[in-house]
């Protein structure tokens, strides 16, 4: 059965998906965070920002102030105050391809009032060298797409990315692109996006966080990673875990019997320094490095006069223990 026909899935929207139509039955949405961070499944979040602010990521409004937009169109906006433009005449609206993800850009003249009469601003130019550029250059871009979540933003403790339903990522996304040209034929381009996002709150922080709800895979993405478990059998993971386990659990159940019954019924239960006990212990302690190719077996007579010693035995109790603990036939 065919995926339908859309652009791409919220992390739930694509487990229900595999769940109804590829019977991936067992996953859940932490599955989809380890495939995620292990490169197996790509994820993207969708943006709707100009060189001002971020305004909706994954379909959820928000504000966030861009500080720095480095391209060849580049605005540094610092508490509301523009300080820095660096422009390119060949900036139109247009449609680029950015990894295989679409991202619309258009560009317009900014004929904000905060410029007031004049028309002409400073222009930073190679650090301390001012120049001025004229007002009619000012370009308002904004910007429509999709961007890739490296996997490290899921790095970290999966239990916790799940419970509390929020990942960090870097405010950095640089991006390399191709443009289509007026046949819509992909054209190699020296063209790169690279912005960092600063909101107030997060000013002194590399990353900021993000819902599970705005992480999306794109359709053809969702695809890849269909045909690779098909290919694979990945998705028979989360299968072959339960069952490993369940087969760890045996096996301590296994071994917990074994020791139980390894166990003597009342050893030292009635008295103290149990003979038995003591043999037991005895053979741990002087034969365990016993080697009949090297005839190391220990004296008896040490034994002895180290068990009457130790525990306060007469000669004929040690010896009586001397001889329970030996492994060897003395007949």
């Amino acid at each position: 059965m065919l995926i339908p026909n859309r652009t791409s899935y919220t992390l739930s929207q694509a487990l229900d998906y595999l769940k109804k139509h590829h019977n991936y039955d067992l996953l859940e949405i932490a599955d989809l965070i380890h495939f995620a961070r292990n490169g197996l499944l790509k994820t993207v979040i969708r943006m709707e920002c100009s060189n001002q602010a971020i305004y909706s990521i994954g379909g959820i409004e928000c504000n966030i102030k861009i500080i720095s937009f480095w391209e060849s169109h580049t605005v540094l906006y610092k508490n509301n105050h523009l300080e820095v433009i660096k422009y390119t005449d060949a900036l139109i609206s247009d449609r680029y391809q950015f990894n295989s993800r679409y991202l619309y850009l258009s560009g317009s003249l900014d004929t904000v009032d905060r410029f007031g009469d004049r028309k002409t601003i400073d222009f930073i130019h190679h650090q301390n060298d001012f120049i001025e550029l004229e007002l009619r250059h000012l370009y308002m871009l904004s910007i429509q797409g999709y961007f890739d979540l490296p996997k490290e933003a899921f790095y970290g403790n999966e239990h916790s990315i799940t419970s509390q339903k929020r990942i960090k990522v870097p405010k950095s996304f640089p991006i390399q692109s191709v443009k289509r040209d007026e046949n819509d034929i992909l054209v190699t381009m020296s063209f790169e996006i690279n912005f960092n996002l600063v909101d107030v709150a997060l000013r002194n922080d590399d990353t900021f966080e993000l819902s599970l709800d705005q992480i999306e895979i794109l359709h053809d993405d969702l695809i890849r990673f269909i045909q690779l478990n098909e290919n694979n059998d990945v998705h028979k993971i989360k299968e072959y875990q339960d069952k490993i386990e369940q087969l760890e659990k045996q096996v301590a159940q296994l071994h917990q019997q074994l020791e139980s019954q390894n166990q003597v019924i009342l050893l030292n239960e009635f008295m103290e320094n149990d003979r038995l006990a003591l043999a037991i212990q005895t053979r741990k302690t002087y034969w365990q490095a016993y080697d009949e190719a090297l005839n190391n077996a220990p004296k008896s007579t040490a034994i002895v006069a180290d068990l009457q010693q130790k525990y306060n035995l007469s000669q004929k109790q040690a010896q009586a223990i001397e001889i329970i603990a030996c492994p060897l036939n003395r007949n």
